[in-house]
């Protein structure tokens, strides 16, 4: 008898978790994950993060992107996506749940073995933070015209005066006050593979050859800047507003200024350039020759 309610105990529990875990999954998949406490930000002011104040004219064109509500459009690793109103911009609201460790597990104390876990823990969310804004500074800073950056916010400020309207997944409007919320305000773009797919369903062979071009001068310029990309993902992360390349994902590069060097500028290109032939070759074989010779063109000159 014992025997039996022991099992008894334990499939419930079983069965209670496996509920919880259901239901989770279930939240997560109606709302994308996201909800305002993720998305809060109480770091201190960080000077190497902060924005250059916007001349009127920015100011002018920044308002009235700002003026419009933005949709629920999407999310990745480290940010929930929204789409304005008029589907032209992107506005990125990063993940601080996934970026920084919760302050009570600072608070709670614990015996020296699990305290050392504890604070490796501690230590790499830190890190990860610090390369991520880092990343989005350069991004900012030395490639804002290949990123598609419009506006970036990594750390409080008081100017901004500016309260803008999210509509998330169930239709829910949120009021989030941009002072002190870190996001990236970006163009939207076509994924690079939609994009090409595009292009040939309308047989546009040279829109897709000056689309092949913009891509390899991307490679370049970001070389020619001394910016390495740690995650290259070329249907991931990159994506097309026209015929111009760009890279969408801001938060993987690292100052490398070895990369203005020619020759290891022409390794990381030629290197770069293998996603480019595989998705060329799937989508536009017929257009593979045209890759490989200017491909050669960029490696024969001096970077």
């Amino acid at each position: 008898m014992k025997k039996n309610w022991s099992i008894k105990r334990v499939l419930q529990v079983l069965f209670f978790v496996v509920v919880c875990v259901l239901i989770h999954r279930f939240c997560h998949h109606q709302t994308g994950g996201f909800s305002i406490a993720k998305i809060r930000s109480n770091h201190a002011i960080h000077p190497e993060w902060i924005t250059p104040p916007l001349s009127e004219q920015e100011r002018q064109e920044l308002d009235p992107l700002l003026n419009q509500p933005f949709k629920f459009f999407g999310y990745g690793g480290q940010a929930y996506v929204f789409l304005s109103e008029d589907g032209n911009v992107i506005l990125k609201l990063f993940k601080q749940h996934h970026m920084r460790a919760p302050e009570w597990m600072k608070l709670i104390p614990l015996p020296k073995p699990l305290n050392k876990v504890r604070n490796k823990f501690i230590t790499r969310k830190e890190r990860n933070l610090t390369l991520f804004f880092n990343s989005c500074k350069i991004a900012y800073d030395r490639f804002k015209d290949r990123t598609g950056l419009i506006y970036l916010h990594l750390t409080p400020t008081t100017d901004l005066n500016q309260t803008i309207t999210l509509i998330d997944k169930l239709g829910i409007a949120h009021q989030l006050d941009l002072d002190h919320t870190d996001f990236a305000l970006q163009y939207k773009a076509t994924l690079t593979k939609k994009h090409f797919l595009r292009l040939k369903k309308n047989n546009d062979i040279e829109a897709a050859k000056n689309s092949i071009d913009s891509l390899l001068a991307l490679m370049v310029e970001r070389s020619q800047q001394g910016i390495a990309d740690r995650d290259p993902n070329l249907r991931r992360n990159c994506g097309f507003i026209g015929n111009k390349a760009l890279e969408i994902d801001i938060g993987s590069y690292t100052p490398n200024e070895d990369l203005k060097i020619s020759f290891i500028s022409k390794t990381d290109v030629y290197q770069k350039s293998f996603q480019l032939k595989r998705l060329i070759s799937k989508i536009y074989p017929e257009l593979v020759p045209y890759l490989e010779e200017n491909l050669q063109a960029i490696l024969n000159v001096e970077i």
